[in-house]
């Protein structure tokens, strides 16, 4: 009922983003949608970019927890479902 309040926080959700848009809500839907699809093909990338440089001769040390070579790889393997 204060003018000054309403005008106030009128201002503050849009500048601050506090409120989105139907537009933004639909956007972040459609993305988690797709989400694990995604992280999935990222996954199967990653490893298969660190197995090349694990092989390659120039190739000093590869660092991924999805390698096999990994002190951890147990932990990501529970954690990353590959």
């Amino acid at each position: 009922n204060n003018p000054k309040i309403y005008e106030k926080l009128k201002f503050l959700q849009n500048a601050i983003g506090a409120v989105p848009s139907p537009f933004d809500c639909y956007m972040a839907m459609r993305g988690l949608k797709t989400l694990h699809i995604r992280m999935q093909q990222h996954t199967k990338n990653a490893t298969a970019v660190a197995s090349f440089l694990e092989a390659h001769p120039k190739v000093e040390r590869v660092i991924y927890p999805g390698l096999k070579s990994h002190p951890q790889y147990q932990v990501a393997k529970s954690q990353m479902r590959m």
